[in-house]
């Protein structure tokens, strides 16, 4: 639609003459007789004019939209995903001719918030942001001063609860639409898309044709007469039903309910006994031709299940332990049958294949078979044990289930205690006798009778500081060997732990190993860099002597200076008086700065490190870091004592 209220803007003035004709070319008048113009020929219509006599149109947009000053007095409609609309700067529209009184509606038809942003600092209803959610609209209109914008609340374009008030003059609740009575004691007639009620909809009086679908829930029908699929309703002889639901709040008698399948699917019986598969013989039954399976699902939402299956061959029963007693009873055979199976006590205790015995309320047990049972204390602490026993129960004391012999073993206390007891009889009180005991010291106690070892073959050693020894070593593990002669590895190997036992005797060899070490390189300025593909030093160390040997590489160097430093031996060297421990010894080397006598290495005292010096004609050690430049190459071959 063509609109006017850009000629204004754009300086054209209209005559009245031209200004019909473009009335009649162009535009919808709102009132073809009466147009307000400003005072004498030619005068430009304001905005408030123009709105007065034309049709301003409504602009859509599906996406984010910077609203501009051409945009006055339009209504936009916005229908897209968490879309923005941006107000222009208040103060640019204010300084544009004739936008004094600009505003704009907005529309948000979307499921999702429409945004309305501003421009610069100004304040859209006091705020920085306005929202509108989905059919709601509102006016934005920019105050005198440029500097903010009100907001007038519009229509909501969506359904519309009406209760009351009225519709182009007339009273709703009590009187007509169209004519038809609304509220009023005899209902109209209508015709709709959706018919919807909070309270009660009822059809009285009259009948429903047509076909009702989707109809929800529906809690109460009364159906007089009539028939389904044929069948007459109401008679004397009950007419066959197919149904999805069938929901009755009396009871439901039935010979049988039939799925159509080739036999009946699922009988209720007079007596009230369901049978699903067959006639039933028991209050719930299931039957299917080879392996049965009944499944009880967790929601969707989750992935627990619970699964019964049995096959065609095999009868296993669920029941109560028994008549009196409580308890559940699992086995295989009939509900009547005498095999016994996984039986758990109202108390919570467990039988395989036997009843259990009345045990102590602070005691869980598992009783196996006739005479076998793991018990131990309910609760968690100190001073709680787990019993494995022979022949014994507790019930608050430890007494025989058969009249026989009886023996226990526990575990106590960090220990190992094993009993046994003489023949009594059953459910009477036992006596234990102790007959080992392992302590938690890693010792072992035996009790006051006769132990008896057999024959044992010891090579070596001594007992009670009495030698053993024979022709043939024996393999054996001692906190200390002693041997006045030879002692021979035939083996071949000699194994020292990871971690030295160190030894302050002078003729105790109490270490040996082998591995490699990273080291790296320093100066007392400046800084060396190391190939780490030439960082490490091998090793051996033989009881508190150290043998080292490699070859390091520089990589790079930043103004070294003095002592050249190599850092990170694998053990601590030795620190003696009077320089006992120093290891001195020549440094081979290739590719230095300059020419020298030659380089050596020291190892001081208490530390891991190598301090390298150069020979000069005097005698006297000069720094060597100054002549170490990248590429060089440094080899060692030298041993230290170390401080273990």
């Amino acid at each position: 639609m063509y609109k006017f209220t850009r000629l204004a803007k754009f300086g054209l003035t209209l005559y009245m003459s031209a200004f019909i004709t473009a009335i009649a070319m162009f535009a919808n008048v709102a009132d073809a007789t009466t147009i307000t113009t400003r005072t004498g020929k030619g005068a430009a219509l304001t905005h408030a004019e123009l709105e007065t006599n034309f049709f301003i149109g409504t602009l859509a947009k599906t996406a984010d939209y910077t609203l501009t000053e051409p945009d006055n007095r339009d209504t936009v409609e916005f229908n897209g995903s968490s879309l923005t609309a941006t107000l222009p700067d208040a103060a640019t529209i204010i300084a544009a001719t004739d936008t004094g009184d600009y505003q704009v509606t907005l529309i948000n038809l979307a499921a999702t918030a429409l945004t309305v942003a501003r421009t610069g600092t100004d304040t859209i209803n006091g705020g920085t942001s306005y929202s509108l959610g989905q059919y709601e609209s509102a006016t934005f209109k920019v105050n005198a001063a440029g500097t903010s914008w009100n907001v007038t609340a519009g229509k909501i374009y969506s359904a519309i609860d009406i209760n009351g008030g009225t519709i182009d003059g007339t009273t709703i609740g009590n009187s007509a639409i169209d004519g038809t009575a609304i509220g009023s004691s005899t209902p109209a007639a209508g015709a709709f898309t959706t018919l919807s009620a909070t309270g009660a909809s009822t059809l009285a009086g009259g009948s429903s044709s047509g076909t009702w679908s989707n109809l929800g829930t529906v809690t109460t029908v009364d159906i007089n007469g009539g028939t389904i699929d044929g069948a007459a309703i109401g008679g004397a002889t009950p007419a066959a039903v197919t149904a999805t639901t069938l929901d009755a709040t009396g009871a439901f008698t039935s010979l049988g309910i039939d799925d159509n399948a080739a036999s009946t699917a699922v009988t209720i019986d007079s007596g009230g006994q369901v049978g699903i598969g067959k006639a039933p013989t028991r209050e719930f039954e299931v039957y299917g031709a080879g392996n049965v399976y009944m499944k009880i699902d967790a929601p969707t939402s989750q992935s627990g299940s619970v699964e019964f299956s049995v096959n065609n061959t095999v009868d296993y029963t669920i029941r109560d332990q028994t008549a009196t007693s409580g308890g559940l009873n699992i086995a295989p055979g009939s509900a009547t049958s005498a095999t016994e199976g996984l039986k758990i006590s109202s108390d919570g205790n467990y039988g395989f294949n036997v009843v259990p015995e009345a045990w102590a309320s602070t005691l869980t047990a598992a009783q196996l078979g006739g005479n076998g049972a793991i018990w131990g204390d309910t609760t968690a602490g100190s001073g709680k044990a787990i019993m494995m026993t022979q022949n014994a129960y507790n019930d608050g004391a430890n007494k025989y289930i058969s009249t026989a012999e009886a023996s226990i073993y526990q575990q106590y206390a960090g220990s190992h205690i094993f009993g046994i007891a003489a023949s009594g009889t059953a459910d009477t009180a036992i006596s234990w006798t102790t007959t080992l005991v392992g302590n938690n010291d890693g010792s072992w106690d035996f009790g006051s009778g006769t132990v008896t070892i057999p024959t044992t073959d010891i090579n070596g050693g001594a007992i009670d500081g009495t030698a053993i020894g024979g022709s043939t070593a024996a393999a054996g593990a001692f906190t200390t060997l002693s041997a006045s002669g030879t002692i021979s590895a035939n083996g071949g190997q000699i194994a020292f732990p990871a971690t030295q036992n160190a030894s302050a005797n002078a003729n105790t060899f109490d270490d040996y190993e082998e591995g490699t070490t990273a080291v790296t390189l320093s100066a007392n300025s400046g800084t060396i860099t190391i190939d780490t593909s030439y960082d490490t030093l091998s090793h051996t160390k033989i009881g508190n002597r150290v043998f080292v040997e490699g070859e390091l590489r520089v990589s790079s160097v930043s103004s070294p200076t003095g002592v050249l430093f190599v850092n990170g031996l694998p053990y601590t060297a030795a620190s003696t008086s009077e320089g006992a421990n120093l290891a001195g010894f020549s440094v081979e080397y290739y590719g230095i700065n300059a020419a020298t006598l030659g380089l050596y290495g020291l190892v001081g005292n208490g530390g891991t490190t190598i301090s390298v010096y150069e020979r000069d004609t005097t005698g006297t050690g000069v720094a060597a870091a100054d002549n170490i430049i990248a590429g060089s190459r440094l080899y060692f071959n030298f041993h230290y004592r170390a401080a273990n």
